[in-house]
């Protein structure tokens, strides 16, 4: 498996995701570019990478560069796709109709809109579905949220196998939560085993997740009391 990212302006919180990631031993593959050319053009150059990727690994993650951190280990499915979540239908709400009504075991969980800062799965079905969507060829000037919430719904009327992480198994989006949705906990010996001492945990679906997205400038400074 492999960690990719996108980086178009290296600073400490760049380097804190890529570290957060190595230290489980994973490989991250950095795309790196002088100045963003806007999410348009992020897109295919992400899609490049994962063509690329495909050649030598069956399963990956993607997630943004400076606000994600990595606080365990995981395992990406080699079937499907999963897509981060958030409780915000950024940037259009006009969407929220058109989402697919499916039905999970987190049903009622807050967390049900796509989030573009995060998602796993296939190498060879990652590439198919920025391809058959449109994702790799759009302008630069775009919503990338936006562009791939609409391949999302799509994708799932046809039957494409995809999803949405409601249950933040895999990724939490920080964004417009509330303190109280979570809680730190003590790791147990084979992850305290890691140097990982304490985790963050989602009180509302009872999950660890692996990858923690402080999206839309959400503070970070829970991180302190991680590390």
């Amino acid at each position: 498996m492999v960690i990719i990212t996108y980086v178009y302006s290296e600073n400490e919180r760049t380097k804190q995701t890529i570290e957060s990631f190595e230290r489980f031993g994973y490989e991250v593959a950095v795309v790196k570019v002088d100045t963003h050319r806007g999410n348009g053009t992020a897109l295919k150059l992400l899609y490049d990478c994962y063509k690329r990727a495909n050649t030598g690994h069956i399963n990956f993650m993607y997630a943004d560069a400076a606000d994600s951190f990595c606080q365990r280990r995981f395992f990406a499915p080699y079937d499907k796709i999963i897509y981060q979540t958030e409780k915000a239908c950024y940037p259009h709400e006009w969407v929220i109709p058109h989402y697919p009504n499916t039905p999970t075991k987190y049903a009622g969980s807050p967390w049900k809109y796509l989030n573009g800062g995060g998602y796993c799965g296939s190498t060879k079905l990652i590439c198919e579905f920025f391809e058959r969507y449109g994702l790799t060829e759009l302008p630069g000037d775009v919503n990338g949220q936006h562009e791939q919430m609409l391949a999302y719904i799509q994708a799932k009327k046809d039957g494409f196998p995809i999803q949405l992480d409601d249950g933040c198994e895999l990724f939490q989006s920080m964004a417009f939560a509330d303190p109280s949705e979570f809680g730190i906990r003590l790791a147990q010996d084979h992850v305290a085993n890691t140097g990982v001492k304490k985790l963050l945990i989602n009180k509302v679906t009872g999950q660890v997740p692996a990858v923690l997205h402080f999206n839309g400038l959400t503070d970070m400074s829970i991180l302190k009391e991680l590390k």
